[in-house]
């Protein structure tokens, strides 16, 4: 594996961590009561959503295309 290879998994991995500790942030606010704007919701998953799948959208085209840049 070549380090852009685990450079591009960390990433991938980091962002997800992130995305999923924004969740469960709101979601530990919500189950005690506390009233969590929609908004953070959203910024939540577009964040995981938007970096992965970027990420994994330059990966399949840097494959397609020949390799490493």
């Amino acid at each position: 594996m070549s380090n852009h290879n685990r450079i591009v998994i960390i990433r991938i991995v980091a962002s997800t961590l992130l995305g999923l500790m924004a969740l469960g942030g709101g979601a530990a606010l919500a189950s005690r009561g506390i009233e969590v704007p929609a908004m953070w919701w959203v910024v939540a998953i577009l964040a995981v959503g938007g970096v992965v799948g970027a990420e994994v959208v330059s990966a399949v085209m840097r494959r397609k295309n020949g390799g490493a840049p």
